[in-house]
């Protein structure tokens, strides 16, 4: 027996006893006892980064005594100090030969655990039979069947409660060997012969979001990675009763349109091993859900996910990030949401004709990318189904792919979506835009006015970062856009005069040429002829 007693020791006294689907605590001085007199304690304290990166409002202990501990029997005390000189001698015993049965019934790979020896009809010794069991296995052992038992023989169940941030007692236990799960989902076992503090470390899942495009145009791609760090003792997922799953929340904005293309690699290579759900039932309005069962392979394991979202023609909001928040979750435990800032740019163009004030006057523009390619508008309106503005839309199957830039102003006839209309005076408001440089050209204008040369539009990133706090800000041509305001980023000037016709025509050149020559003739022959009459 006491073969049995320095074994049983040797897996459960004065340590944790943990294995790769329980909670790891703190693996180098993170578990210290204390001689009690009758009773002892078990008191768990959080490290200062438990929930760096998560929130939890309450987590609650339950402990299971499994087995009783005689500390008096075998234990060595030191009668000055009170300390026990050698606590791995102590008897775990249980009070009924049912529970002893139960205990005595339970396999690790084939081969029995415990066996027992009845002492008296109210004590029956636990003896350790497979002295090649491992921690991990035996306390996977203790499942709720074992629990049940325990409780049937009187063992005590109790609970304590703690935040994650304050330690959690347990109050008085008595001596004995006790699984203690908390709400997180996560179970350890320690042994109670003398008061017990654990030190807990961060045990829960981290995630991490982030994109490499800030500033985008519509119709861009914006392309995000998502860590997600799964820890080496994070309890693994039963399949029957899904009680170990990451579910990540994606919230994305209505301006942001979910690609639906989810990727995920764990150190390089691709992994499949999660679902996703686009119809998420959640109370926290996710566009997506990505669903990633807890497994052995995953665990101590960072999985990196991407996919994309399209800008979409509705961010007609400039210098406002874009939603795209996302926060992990474990049972009862989130992570701290995060939202990588994705945002928009604009400018207002301003068209004026000289010497009228008649609104009706306009004129036809077309902006152009830095590869010289033509954008595509929608309109925007407001209540009163005013103009005041165009957005940049998605390129459609049958737009046009002929690179204005390539093609003369007398021969460019095309009336499509790349079109802005601006009239006199009334100053519009170009959405969807990012940070770079584009070529603003006059199509058409009013008749008897100069078309002005091309104008380049040069948009600045100018965003701010206050103490993780963005102020999204941006220049055109040099001066900061002020969002709530009508401003002149973008003024063209067309001016009235008799210029060279540019639309093919054959001019008035000819006619003053012309009429010059007859002119002259005139007067020649009028000499020739005052000269013959003379004579």
């Amino acid at each position: 027996m006491k073969g049995f007693k320095k074994v049983l020791t040797g897996i459960l006294a004065a340590s944790l006893i943990m294995c790769s689907s329980l909670t790891a605590f703190a693996e180098d001085g993170g578990t210290t006892q204390t001689q009690p007199t009758t009773k002892a304690s078990i008191t768990i304290t959080p490290q200062q980064d438990t929930i760096d990166n998560g929130d939890i409002a309450e987590i609650v202990y339950d402990s299971y005594q499994v087995l009783r501990a005689d500390v008096s029997k075998d234990a060595q005390v030191n009668p000055d100090t009170g300390d026990t000189t050698t606590p791995g001698t102590a008897t775990y015993y249980v009070n009924t030969e049912e529970y002893a049965k139960v205990l005595a019934g339970l396999k690790n790979k084939g081969k029995q655990v415990f066996k027992y020896d009845k002492v008296n009809d109210n004590r029956f010794d636990i003896i350790l039979a497979d002295e090649s069991i491992t921690a991990k296995d035996l306390i996977a052992l203790f499942d709720d069947t074992v629990l049940a038992a325990a409780k049937k023989d009187g063992l005590v169940v109790k609970q304590f409660k703690g935040n994650g941030e304050t330690a959690a007692t347990s109050g008085d236990v008595d001596p004995g060997y006790y699984v203690i799960k908390s709400s997180l989902g996560t179970v350890v076992a320690i042994q109670t012969l003398t008061n017990v503090e654990i030190m807990e470390k961060n045990t829960e899942i981290i995630t991490h979001k982030k994109t490499s495009k800030t500033n985008v145009q519509v119709g861009d791609k914006v392309p995000y990675e998502v860590e997600v760090t799964i820890p080496a003792n994070t309890k693994v997922n039963d399949a029957t009763k899904n009680d170990s799953i990451v579910i990540l929340h994606d919230k994305l904005d209505s301006r942001l349109n979910f690609d639906d293309n989810v990727t995920a690699k764990i150190e390089g290579v691709e992994f499949a091993g999660f679902t996703v759900d686009t119809n998420p039932n959640c109370k926290d309005n996710c566009t997506f859900h990505v669903n990633i069962p807890v497994t052995d392979e995953l665990l101590g394991k960072t999985i990196e996910f991407a996919y994309t979202a399209t800008v979409t023609e509705r961010a007609v909001d400039p210098d406002t990030g874009f939603i795209n928040e996302l926060f992990g979750e474990h049972n009862d435990y989130k992570t701290i949401p995060e939202s990588p800032e994705v945002y928009d740019f604009a400018f207002d163009l301003n068209k004026t004709f000289s010497g009228t004030t008649d609104d009706t006057y306009f004129a036809k523009f077309r902006l152009l990318d830095n590869d010289g390619t033509a954008l595509m508008f929608s309109e925007v309106k407001d209540k009163n189904s005013k103009l005041i503005g165009y957005v940049v839309r998605e390129m459609k199957d049958g737009d046009s792919q002929v690179l204005p830039s390539a093609i003369s102003a007398t021969e460019d006839k095309r009336d499509d979506d790349s079109i802005i209309i601006a009239h006199n005076n009334q100053p519009i408001r170009i959405f969807g835009l990012s940070a770079k440089t584009y070529v603003l050209r006059e199509m058409t204008t009013h008749e008897n006015y100069n078309k002005v040369a091309d104008v380049n539009v040069v948009i600045e990133d100018k965003t701010t970062d206050n103490n993780g706090k963005k102020e999204i800000k941006h220049l055109v041509n040099g001066n900061y856009f002020d969002a709530n305001a009508t401003n002149d980023d973008i003024t063209i000037i067309n001016n009235y005069g008799s210029t060279l016709p540019s639309t093919g025509g054959i001019g008035t050149t000819i006619f003053y040429i012309i009429g010059g020559l007859l002119i002259v003739a005139a007067v020649v022959f009028f000499v020739v002829r005052r000269k013959a009459d003379a004579e």
